[in-house]
C-alpha cells in the first residue's frame, strides 16, 4: 500500500491470495489504530507504519 497507494480490494487479494473479506477485516483494524486510512483520492491510501 504504501508502494502502490491505488491498491484495491481485488489488487490485494490477487497480491496475497486472502480473500477480499478477511483483507476488509484486516483494512479496518489497521484503520480504527490510525495506521492506514484512505486518500485524498479515489481508491487510495495513506499508510502512517514506519520501520
Amino acid at each position: 500500500m504504501r508502494t502502490q497507494p491505488t491498491l484495491t480490494l481485488a489488487d490485494m487479494k490477487d497480491e496475497t491470495g486472502i480473500s477480499i473479506t478477511a483483507i476488509q477485516k484486516l483494512l479496518d483494524k489497521l484503520i480504527s489504530k490510525k495506521y492506514v486510512e484512505r486518500g485524498e483520492k479515489e481508491g487510495s491510501w495513506r499508510v502512517f507504519l514506519t520501520q
